[in-house]
């Protein structure tokens, strides 16, 4: 898996959201090629059972069976061959009657399988497997080298090993009692220091969607250069350890990710605090599902916030307009008169309607305030 494509996960998220619904089926797959403990995986029993299933509930010789049929066809011909090496998991869209046809392969697995057909495509479990899985970057330095590592969804994604400007002989230091060479080494030290910022400040930029930073190596070095970096990588610092500079990039990966996907919930409660603080302040936030969907109706939202916990919760959407709201659901779409909308699941469709207008997804996991608020809330652009 390359940077491009890992990169451009939200904004294919982003681009599935902005799908009308479709008159035909809309299949959408997640599943986990790769078993976490020994034995063969099980997806295949998986999918054929959920896509029979699925099938069985179409009229026979219907138009839709028959695409829905199709799309199964290609599926397992998909999966019976061969898949991404280094893959753990696969996302497929499939569409027969609208052309559609996408797989995603990633490093990390999915919390659970599942088979989706609808109109749209289904998003939450990718939205979620961005959130939790974020672009971070690792910057690994000695006195005389330097390496930036990329990772995101479970992969290194790019490798930058570069020298410093003014390499320093180790063998000659101990050595040098006088003060003026002394001085001279502490000088280059500080402009190594000052390189390798600059250096991990330009791979930060380059990648615009980075949301941590690691810094890792030896003392004393390593502090030199924590007291060179820029500002906007401060605020990206989440950890600093202990690796040694030729330690493999797969190796470094191991030993940052699970404080990465740490500083990740962290933030995302931190996020949850803020809405509630503002909600009941009565500034921009919001909290609970009637006032969160009335807000999200509204384009209000700049981040919604989704308590892991909340799942399932059945609502309805207008067909026209595409307004969600709460049960019961209505003769007709009080906003534009449309007949009966249709039920969906409001997870997912708030999900898709804050991707949809805008807005960023924050998987929230642990918070007994937001899950005491009905498990949703979010930070807004503006009040009414």
């Amino acid at each position: 898996m390359d940077l491009t494509t890992t990169t451009l996960l939200q904004d294919t998220i982003s681009r599935l959201a902005h799908l009308p619904p479709s008159p035909h089926p809309v299949v959408s797959l997640f599943v986990n090629t790769r078993p976490d403990g020994p034995g063969r995986p099980n997806y295949m029993a998986f999918v054929k059972k959920a896509f029979a299933e699925r099938i069985r509930s179409f009229p026979e010789r219907s138009d839709a069976r028959g695409r829905l049929e199709a799309d199964r066809e290609r599926v397992l011909e998909l999966l019976t061959g061969t898949l991404e090496p280094a893959g753990r998991s696969l996302a497929v869209y499939a569409s027969d009657g609208d052309e559609l046809w996408e797989t995603h392969a990633f490093g990390v697995p999915f919390d659970e399988e599942r088979l989706v057909v609808g109109p749209v495509p289904h998003l939450y479990p990718l939205v979620k497997l961005a959130d939790q899985s974020p672009l971070y970057a690792v910057c690994v330095v000695d006195v005389n080298l330097a390496r930036i590592v990329v990772c995101g969804l479970g992969e290194v994604l790019t490798e930058d090993d570069f020298a410093s400007p003014e390499p320093i002989d180790r063998t000659r230091v101990a050595g040098w009692a006088e003060v003026r060479y002394q001085s001279r080494i502490e000088d280059h030290i500080r402009k190594n220091a000052r390189e390798i910022a600059d250096h991990l400040a330009r791979a930060v930029e380059r990648n615009g969607r980075v949301g941590f930073v690691v810094l890792a190596g030896d003392e004393p070095f390593l502090s030199e250069v924590r007291r060179a970096l820029s500002a906007p990588v401060i605020e990206k610092l989440v950890d600093v350890e202990r690796i040694p500079i030729d330690a493999g990039a797969h190796d470094i990966l191991r030993r940052t990710i699970e404080a990465v996907r740490g500083a990740e919930a962290s933030e995302s409660r931190r996020l949850a605090d803020t809405a509630i603080d503002r909600f009941r302040s009565g500034g921009l936030g919001v909290a609970g599902l009637q006032a969160t969907i009335e807000a999200l109706n509204r384009g209000q939202v700049d981040i919604l916030l989704v308590a892991e916990s909340f799942d399932g919760t059945p609502g309805w959407q207008c067909a026209e307009c595409r307004i969600l709201g709460v049960p019961p659901t209505p003769s007709a779409c009080p906003f534009c008169d449309a007949p009966v909308p249709e039920e969906v699941d409001l997870r997912e469709a708030m999900v898709r309607r804050a991707e949809g207008t805008g807005g960023g997804v924050e998987i929230v996991e642990t918070h007994p305030s937001l899950e005491g608020l009905d498990g949703v809330g979010g930070l807004l652009r503006f009040r009414v």
